[in-house]
């Protein structure tokens, strides 16, 4: 059961990094292509791109701890025996 929960563990895992890659690959991607600049192989253009990723990067790793923090609000004492 163990080695079956952590292979299950393993692949969601795996699965939610390549989605969470492409999403900020394609993110990246439509920031350099929507800056102002004029060649949008320079350094400049991609340090938009990227800068426009971390920023989604950082939202939405908010996004899971205030979800967490609601998911996980009236858990209480853990290990706490109730009489």
């Amino acid at each position: 059961m163990q080695s079956l929960a952590g292979a299950v563990f393993n692949t969601v895992c795996q699965f939610g990094q390549a989605v969470g890659l492409a999403i900020m690959a394609v993110i990246a991607a439509s920031a350099t292509e929507a800056s102002s600049y004029t060649v949008k192989t320079s350094p400049d253009a991609l340090l938009a791109g990227y800068r426009a990723s971390y920023w989604a990067c950082f939202g939405l790793s908010g996004l899971g701890c205030v979800a967490g923090a609601w998911g996980l609000r009236g858990i209480g004492i853990v290990g706490m025996k109730k009489d």
